[in-house]
């Protein structure tokens, strides 16, 4: 069972900030989690490398995963 998810998308462009939360509700939704059980926040690369210039998008997600004995 899944406890909670927390994902960081990193990526210089586009600007994410206002498509986070239905991101979210649709990550919710297709899991049959609840909403707060999903964190999804993005940032940016300070311009360095492929990330910072626009080239690359990179994510990383964590879950929290109980197991039912």
């Amino acid at each position: 069972m899944v406890g909670n998810i927390d994902a960081t998308i990193i990526c210089q462009k586009p600007k994410l900030a206002s498509y986070l939360p239905l991101m979210a509700k649709i990550v919710a939704e297709d899991l049959g989690l609840e909403f707060s059980q999903v964190n999804i926040k993005a940032k940016t690369n300070e311009g360095l490398g492929y990330l910072g210039s626009g080239d690359a998008i990179a994510t990383e997600a964590v879950v929290m995963v109980y197991l039912n004995r």
